[in-house]
């Protein structure tokens, strides 16, 4: 009967895993090697296409490290974007996207911590270089969002904190 029982439970677990197992895809444009889960699994990514990667995860995914050696932070369930946005970084006056061309962009969008649209800097990326974005004066320091649209099909959303 034991026995029993703990099979019945193993196959609940691994039923519940393949439940909980998404796929998110994003912006690729080279350099991504592992993802590692919060659980301390790592492996590296599923599918290469075009300029998309396609990373399947079971739970938990914490972070996505590059060849370069910067990692970009997934964070899940805020309460105002639906989908997966990354973390990157500010230093003064401008906001650095790693691994992201900003020449064929539609719209880069920046929203409050609450979601509130403030302003398109999408005329600044393409005055600058391909991953570097000067930002404007009147965003003062706190925590905002930049939505990235390259076409209908492609939607990155990226979390930033300005401390000047």
């Amino acid at each position: 009967m034991r026995i029993l029982i703990i099979i019945v439970m193993l196959c609940f677990l691994f039923t519940s895993n393949s439940v909980l197992s998404e796929t998110i895809t994003f912006n690729y444009s080279g350099g991504i090697t592992k993802v590692s889960t919060d659980n301390g699994l790592t492996w590296n990514y599923v599918k290469k296409f075009g300029n998309k990667i396609e990373i399947n995860r079971l739970g938990g995914l914490k972070k996505i490290s590059d060849d370069f050696g910067r990692t970009w932070r997934i964070l899940y369930n805020h309460p105002v974007f639906t989908e997966n946005y990354l973390s990157f970084y500010c230093s003064g006056n401008f906001l650095f996207i790693p691994e992201i061309s900003l020449k064929n962009i539609s719209q880069l969008r920046v929203y409050d911590s609450n979601g509130k649209y403030i302003t398109d800097l999408s005329h600044k990326a393409s005055e600058l270089s391909i991953n570097k974005i000067e930002l404007p004066d009147f965003l003062i320091n706190g925590v905002y969002f930049l939505c990235i649209e390259e076409s209908s099909s492609t939607r990155i959303v990226c979390k930033f904190m300005i401390n000047r």
